[in-house]
C-alpha cells in the first residue's frame, strides 16, 4: 500500500536485487520510482522523500547508512544492501540532475504557523541554540555542505517524525546525525511541525 497506494501495481518496477548487476544500472530509477516517483518528486504520500535535486555526497551517504544498518528502514535497508557504490554514485548524480518540485502545502496549517516556520528557518530559535535551518540546508546562494541534505520542497509530513527521531536520538546513521540531534533537542514538537 505505501508503494503503490490507491495506484495499480508498476508493471515496470522489479526488484533491484533480482536484476542480473548489467542490466541493475539500466533499471535502477525504475525501481525507485513506485516510493519516489519517476520523475524523483515522490508522490503526495509524505511517507517517502523527494530524490530529485538531492546532493549527491548526502544521497550515497544515506544509501550507505542503509546498507550498513546504521539507518533504519525495512524497505531501504535490503535495497541498499543490493547496490554497488558505482550505483549508488549513478542513482545520486542522475537524482541530483532532477528538478525538484514543491510539495502541495500542508492545508491544515495555519498562516500564523506558516509565519512561525518561515522565522525558525531564517532566524532560528536562539534562546533556545536552535540555527537557523537555512544556515545549513538552504536554500542560499553560498554553497552548503554536500553531506547536508535539501529540505526544500519535502512534506512537512515527512520532515516532522524525522526531527522528532532525531531528538529522540533515534536518527541517523551518516557522520553529521549528531549535528540535528543537538538542533532537534532545543525545539518542541509545534515548533518542529512549524519549520517543516
Amino acid at each position: 500500500q505505501l508503494v503503490n497506494g490507491e495506484a495499480p501495481a508498476s508493471e515496470e518496477a522489479v526488484a533491484l536485487t533480482a536484476l542480473e548487476p548489467e542490466v541493475a544500472s539500466a533499471s535502477m530509477t525504475k525501481s525507485c520510482a513506485p516510493c519516489h516517483g519517476s520523475d524523483g518528486n515522490g508522490r503526495e504520500v509524505a511517507a517517502f522523500p523527494k530524490l530529485a535535486g538531492q546532493r549527491p555526497d548526502y544521497f550515497a551517504a544515506s544509501l550507505a547508512a542503509y546498507a550498513r544498518g546504521d539507518r533504519h528502514s525495512g524497505i531501504m535497508e535490503p535495497i541498499a544492501a543490493g547496490l554497488s557504490s558505482e550505483q549508488i554514485r549513478e542513482l545520486a548524480h542522475h537524482y541530483e540532475s532532477l528538478e525538484s518540485r514543491p510539495s502541495s502545502p500542508a492545508l491544515q496549517q495555519s498562516v500564523q504557523s506558516i509565519e512561525r516556520g518561515q522565522a525558525i528557518a531564517q532566524r532560528g530559535i536562539p534562546n533556545q541554540d536552535v540555527p537557523a535551518r537555512a544556515d545549513c540546508h538552504g536554500p542560499s546562494e553560498t554553497p552548503r555542505h554536500p553531506n547536508y541534505p535539501v529540505l526544500a520542497g519535502h512534506h512537512a509530513d515527512y520532515l516532522t517524525p524525522h526531527l522528532t527521531l532525531f531528538k529522540q536520538e533515534q536518527r541517523g546513521g551518516t557522520a553529521y546525525a549528531h549535528l540535528m540531534r543537538r538542533v532537534a533537542a532545543g525545539m518542541n514538537s509545534e515548533q518542529m511541525r512549524d519549520v517543516a
